[in-house]
C-alpha cells in the first residue's frame, strides 16, 4: 500500500509540474503582455512602464524562479486587469 502510494504521489508531482511550467511557457507565448493588457494606442512610454512595474522586462528564467516560488508559497499575485489579488478573482 505504501510502495502504492509513493508511486502516485511521485506521479501527481510529475503532472503538476509540466502544469505549472507548461501554464508559464503558454503566458509567454502569448506575446508581448503590454500589448495584451494595455490598450492598442498605448505609447512606448506607458509600455516600458507596465514591462517594468510587472517584471516583464526582467530575464525569463528570473521570471520563472519568482513565479516558482510564489506557486509554492500559493501566492497568485495580482490582476493585471483589475489589480486585486488573483485568488479573490478566482473565488
Amino acid at each position: 500500500m505504501l510502495k502504492y502510494l509513493a508511486k502516485r504521489g511521485l506521479a501527481s508531482a510529475v503532472s503538476l509540474a509540466v502544469v505549472v511550467c507548461g501554464v508559464f511557457l503558454l503566458v509567454r507565448l502569448t506575446g508581448d503582455p503590454s500589448s495584451l493588457y494595455l490598450h492598442e494606442n498605448a505609447t512606448e512610454a506607458e509600455r516600458i512602464a507596465f514591462n517594468e512595474r510587472n517584471g516583464f522586462n526582467r530575464p525569463v528564467i528570473d521570471q520563472f524562479r519568482d513565479y516558482l516560488v510564489q506557486v509554492a508559497r500559493l501566492d497568485f499575485g495580482r490582476s493585471l486587469l483589475t489589480g486585486q489579488p488573483a485568488t479573490e478573482a478566482v473565488f
